[in-house]
């Protein structure tokens, strides 16, 4: 979900493979009669290696170009691996990309995201700011807590310009 309301409602991401999604609310009172309606098309790429893309990450954060979205993307001939893309939406239409990385801004190199109960999958479930870092929290083979982390202007000028952002991993905690 998004931090702050966009044009007066709750903007909310979501997946049905390949594509990530957003649906609009007034208000967050579901009563059972509520059904997401899914109003965004993410752009497929073909031959790229977010051709498959299997969804959102953390809340989105706000940057001043946009918001960041993280999201977690295979390769069409490569269903095993789980890489982490970001992209840059429009403040007042999130279906618009701004910008979106060329490449992974993380993948799955490390041993601890190599081994565990889905081995070569990496997924982010959070992202602050702190400090002026970028820290996004993700998972690694659905084993392990970890981290990675960035300058936040850094990483978010790279991917304006469409150069190589890049996360730094660290571990944090095995699961």
């Amino acid at each position: 979900m998004f931090p702050e309301k966009i044009n007066g409602k709750y903007a909310i991401l979501h997946s049905i493979n390949p594509e990530i999604l957003i649906d609009y609310f007034d208000d967050l009172n579901f009563n059972g009669r509520t059904y997401i309606k899914s109003y965004y098309n993410s752009k497929i790429r073909k031959n790229c290696w977010d051709s498959w893309v299997r969804g959102a990450g953390a809340p989105p954060l706000k940057t001043k170009y946009g918001w960041l979205v993280f999201y977690q993307a295979m390769e069409e001939c490569d269903f095993s691996k789980y890489k982490v893309g970001a992209m840059l939406l429009d403040f007042n239409d999130p279906t618009k990309i701004l910008s979106r990385s060329r490449e992974p801004v993380l993948e799955p190199n490390e041993f601890y995201e190599n081994v565990g109960f889905k081995p070569g999958v990496v997924y982010v479930t959070g992202a602050v700011v702190k400090d002026d870092s970028l820290l996004v929290y993700y998972g690694g083979a659905d084993s392990y807590v970890c981290v990675a982390s960035a300058p936040f202007e850094e990483f978010v000028e790279a991917l304006v310009k469409e150069t190589k952002p890049k996360l730094k991993v660290k571990t944090l905690k095995k699961k």
